[in-house]
């Protein structure tokens, strides 16, 4: 458990990186489905951009910053949910989905990493 939690420490921004671009691949062939706008779509936007906004939060705050590296995953997912709302282009929501959901992952790594690190201190 020290030895993941060392990894996610070190290789957090590859980790993202990997997550976003496999995420990305797996749902590209929701780009061929023909989906007409919706309020359940745009109810979807909206929690993605409130989960993205929690996430860079979390990435600036935790640490004193130490994975502020994490922040433009948050933000670009904010970046393209706020161009769904805004102009209902149903190809933004696919990075949208894999930026908020590579965002989730990686802010519950970091807690895992954050609390191996406490129980760690403790015994």
């Amino acid at each position: 458990m020290k030895k993941v939690s060392a990894l996610i420490k070190e290789y957090h921004l590859t980790l993202a990186l990997a997550l976003t671009f496999t995420l990305l691949i797996a749902l590209t062939p929701f780009l061929y489905f023909k989906l007409n706008p919706n309020r359940y779509l745009g109810m979807m936007s909206l929690r993605c951009l409130t989960l993205n906004l929690l996430c860079g939060f979390v990435f600036g705050s935790v640490n004193g910053g130490k994975f502020r590296k994490l922040i433009p995953f948050a933000a670009l997912g904010a970046l393209f949910s706020l161009l769904y709302l805004k102009s209902g282009l149903f190809w933004s929501l696919i990075p949208c989905l894999a930026l908020t959901i590579t965002s989730v992952i990686m802010t519950a790594l970091v807690a895992f990493s954050l609390i191996e690190v406490e129980f760690k201190d403790k015994s």
